[in-house]
């Protein structure tokens, strides 16, 4: 009887316990994975990992390897040594390169990457809106609210795709197909990026000017790094996820 009774009185105070803890904390203390946590946030998209790679949410840092994850509005990306393949909601694509971090922000048509170091492509459908920011440049590709971007040159577009490396105090901009907006982080100045043109943005000087390197060789370069997100699907017999 005396042990019946401690039983009841050790439940009631485990009961008591879960109540009070906020929300979340319990499933950290068991040091979780993403795939096991329920996302407090709107899913704006996924990212297929090759190699290890971190997530944060809610202000803890889980690692992620080798799988295809969701991505959550606010949610903050580490490639590590990795690499990783983002498909967006609406359709745009990004290729992330190693030691590269950012957030991705926003809803379906209107993204916005915070890029903090690192390197990543990027190929969006016409018509959608997409921003890349870095500390010294803000990049505006096919914005809805200006159809001219996608009529800047010449010819039309389908896609627009691209590459962006942010590291020091400079952020480097190259268009490989397609046309986008380009200013300086603290400026007014507005340039429009033809297909096969480079730019480098510099912090110190918030200026703009040619890129060093030739956009074949750059275009090379991507070739080499390049992570086929198809290829990981295969390689790992995992579906895209279906929004």
């Amino acid at each position: 009887m005396e042990c019946f009774r401690w039983y009841h009185i050790l439940a009631v105070v485990a009961v008591l316990t879960i109540s009070f803890v906020p929300c979340g904390q319990i499933a950290f203390a068991l040091e979780p994975s993403v795939g096991s946590l329920n996302f407090p946030f709107n899913i704006v998209g996924e990212v297929a990992v090759k190699g290890k790679a971190e997530m944060k949410i809610n202000d803890h840092w889980l690692s992620v390897a080798d799988k295809t994850y969701p991505i959550g509005d606010g949610v903050s990306l580490r490639s590590n040594d990795g690499r990783m393949s983002v498909i967006l909601k609406d359709g745009t694509k990004m290729t992330v390169a190693k030691n590269s971090a950012f957030e991705i922000n926003g809803s379906k048509g209107n993204y916005i990457v915070h890029l903090s170091t690192g390197s990543v492509g990027f190929s969006v459908p016409q018509g959608t809106a997409f921003s890349v920011m870095t500390a010294t440049s803000n990049i505006q590709v096919q914005s809805s609210s200006s159809a001219e971007i996608q009529k800047a040159g010449d010819e039309i577009f389908e896609n627009v795709r691209g590459e962006i490396t942010h590291a020091g105090n400079g952020t480097t901009v190259v268009s490989q197909s397609g046309n986008f907006f380009l200013r300086t982080a603290g400026g007014s100045d507005m340039r429009v990026v033809q297909a096969g043109n480079a730019f480098h943005i510099t912090g110190a000087e918030n200026a703009y000017s040619v890129a060093s390197d030739s956009f074949e060789d750059r275009n090379d370069r991507n070739e080499r790094n390049r992570f086929d997100d198809r290829d990981h699907y295969r390689h790992h017999h995992v579906s895209p996820c279906k929004f």
